[in-house]
């Protein structure tokens, strides 16, 4: 594929979701061009996920004839695919009157979402929004790598320690006011943070929300600020300084996610079920359990009981009660995820003996300053040795046992070490299967920054083969290429722009510690 359409016309919060199939998309055509149909409010937004090449608008209020004339400036980039990810009648037209030879469209869940709301039908597990976006990668025969948003920030930003997360973020505004939980709630919870931890909290506003504006009016000046028709880009660097972000469900919440800030998202009328809840792996969903919850497919249906219970349930207490436990941990820390073979030690091809690891020279300096430095150390790595039948998964504990063993006695103390053993063209049944711990699957390093409290978006991936960049662009982590091991062949292989190349390709683990803490 050569030129690739995306078409999404929605929403801030549906644009966001996107994301990641706009990555599986770039990881699946490497050498493609991606061009993004959205609507204007959103065009830097899109320039922002990971992949896109170029943006171009539909206007708001576009007629058919927009429509034909958009078509015609997209058949002059001779798309060879059409990827319809918002699925409506201009959606459809426009991938319609487009010249691709292929077209693939996202499946909507209708009957199962209307299913939830009228008969109060359930599903388990729950199909995210992703998840439906991401069918159209299985359709063109593509792996669903990345399954979070992300949204691509400054480097230099999220690397200058002055730029650290501290405070809250507070986004009080939705599209319907059934989906809002009162101001004067949110009014007394920042009042509580501010009380009690003393930290600043940044509130985002709208020109629409002027009565919400008057309302926090009363709140200390010095400590709390007013972000008002903010730029999308400006908001994202804003929302990455923050420890908490709290939110209705709303656009802002799906955006602060991307951010990779822990994002609590309060859920009024609308439900889970629905397929928008708050994906990163720091975030959670508050909402109470009423029976009459989800009332509405979109959350804009005026509540017909006495009062609306979903949201006067779910008390200022309860709110900051889960609040205080995520603003008393630790602020989340920045982490290095290394991969072990061919960047830490010696590529012995299958290692199983603990005693013939072999650093890679300058391997262990490069570990015992990136932890000086702050970083938390995880190593992680596929085993897929296990899987064909080389060696028991007893073994690979006991190299990596003894790899901690020999960087302990040389004074670094690594924070996490994992491994994969699935491989899905194995010989040993039990391990036979693609697995969401394998890289360039994300799931090792997830799993180490939930349990650990690590920042992914301040994180690095450092690795000598192409599925560790993958794995680490997926996590949204910053990926770093050294040329140890398979990395110099991996560099000549590596395709060359539009794809998105590693922010640094070093020498080695030594010289990767020098480039990031520089």
């Amino acid at each position: 594929m050569r030129n690739i359409i995306i078409i999404r016309l929605g929403r801030l919060g549906d644009v966001t979701l996107t994301g990641p199939t706009i990555k599986n998309l770039r990881f699946l055509y490497p050498n493609s061009k991606i061009f993004y149909i959205t609507r204007e409010p959103y065009q830097s937004l899109c320039h922002s996920l990971f992949g896109v090449d170029e943006v171009l608008t539909f206007p708001d209020r576009g007629s058919y004839l927009d429509l034909i004339k958009l078509s015609i400036k997209l058949d002059d980039f001779q798309p060879d695919l059409v990827v319809d990810l918002h699925k409506n009648f201009r959606s459809f037209h426009l991938a319609n009157l487009c010249k691709a030879r292929y077209k693939v469209v996202y499946k909507k869940r209708r009957r199962e979402r209307q299913a939830a709301v009228n008969g109060k039908k359930f599903v388990s597990p729950i199909p995210h929004t992703i998840d439906q976006y991401n069918l159209v990668i299985d359709r063109l025969k593509g792996e669903r790598i990345a399954k979070r948003p992300d949204i691509f920030l400054p480097y230099e930003k999220l690397s200058d320690y002055k730029y650290r997360r501290e405070g809250v973020a507070v986004a009080p505004g939705t599209g319907s006011p059934v989906k809002s939980w009162s101001i004067e709630n949110f009014v007394s919870v920042i009042e509580k943070i501010v009380g009690d931890f003393n930290f600043p909290v940044s509130v985002f506003l709208s020109s629409a929300d002027k009565e919400i504006e008057d309302k926090l009016s009363p709140l200390p000046k010095d400590k709390v600020s007013i972000y008002k028709d903010e730029p999308l880009d400006r908001i994202c660097e804003l929302l990455s300084l923050h420890r908490l972000s709290l939110t209705n469900d709303s656009g802002l919440m799906h955006l602060s996610s991307a951010c990779g800030t822990p994002t609590m998202g309060l859920f009024g009328p609308t439900h889970e079920q629905l397929g928008f809840y708050p994906m990163g792996i720091h975030d959670k969903m508050l909402g109470t359990d009423e029976k009459c919850r989800p009332c509405s497919l979109h959350g804009n249906v005026p509540c017909y009981r006495e009062e609306q219970y979903c949201f006067t349930r779910l008390t200022v207490d309860l709110v900051y009660e889960q609040a205080a436990i995520i603003l008393n941990q630790e602020v989340l820390s920045p982490a290095v995820f290394i991969d072990r073979d061919g960047t830490l030690i010696v590529d012995k091809h299958y290692l199983a003996d603990p005693e013939k690891i072999e650093f890679i020279e300058g391997s262990v300096n490069a570990l015992r300053k990136l932890k000086e430095a702050g970083f938390k150390i995880v190593i992680i790595s596929n085993q897929s040795g296990v899987a064909r039948g080389f060696f028991p998964e007893e073994t690979v504990v006991k190299v990596n046992n003894r790899l901690v063993e020999l960087l302990k006695e040389n004074g670094v103390e690594i924070d996490d070490i994992r491994f994969c053993p699935y491989y899905p063209d194995g010989d040993v049944p039990e391990y036979t299967r693609e697995d969401e711990c394998r890289k360039p699957r994300p799931g090792m390093i997830e799993m180490s920054a939930t349990e650990l409290g690590i920042d992914l978006k301040r994180s690095y991936m450092i690795g000598d083969k192409l599925a560790d960049i993958q794995c680490g662009q997926s996590a949204g982590a910053i990926p770093v290429l050294v040329r140890t091991g398979y990395g110099k062949d991996t560099e000549k292989e590596y395709p060359p722009l539009p794809y998105p190349s590693p922010y640094y390709i070093c020498d080695n683990l030594n010289a990767a510690a020098d480039r990031i803490l520089s």
